[in-house]
């Protein structure tokens, strides 16, 4: 009976074993922005899903983000597809890497998911027409939206 109990809890306890929660890393830009919020949702998920920690680093510069997950330093971060593009012929900010090692480093990238992210945002000058804001019947208001951002990660 000992004996049987001691193995029924240890085959319980081996899917928890199987399973760890990996821990990745990330780089994101500002907070506020639309990639920030998906990355923050991204690892809040993937947190309370048992899946991964992402520790995320804020307010990057994403042409680094970009070279940092192709040299396998992070696991993901998002990125204009312009990027990967310029990284694999080694130009734009990465013509110091070269065309040869930006083909090699850019083979390393994969999209893990796109979005079509937009942001609204009400904004006005001090010195613009509103006088009160529950007054805006006539007003324009500014929309502003970000370019489709893949979040790469690395192979």
């Amino acid at each position: 009976m000992f004996k049987a109990s001691i193995m029924a809890a240890v085959i319980a306890a081996f899917p928890a074993g199987a399973f760890a929660q990996a821990n990745l890393t990330a780089e994101t830009t500002s907070p506020g922005s639309t990639p920030h919020y998906i990355d923050t949702t991204l690892a809040g998920v993937l947190e309370s899903a048992g899946v991964a920690s992402l520790q995320i680093t804020e307010g990057a510069t994403l042409t680094n983000s970009v070279q940092a997950v192709a040299e396998g330093q992070l696991d993901m971060a998002p990125a204009p597809l312009i990027l990967p593009f310029l990284l694999s012929r080694g130009i734009g900010p990465y013509s110091g890497v070269g065309a040869e090692k930006g083909a090699e480093l850019a083979g390393n990238l994969r999209a893990l998911f796109f979005t079509a992210a937009s942001a609204q945002i009400f904004g006005h000058y001090d010195s613009g027409a509103i006088t009160d804001i529950r007054k805006l019947d006539g007003l324009r208001t500014v929309s502003y939206t970000h370019l489709t951002l893949p979040t790469i990660y690395s192979v």
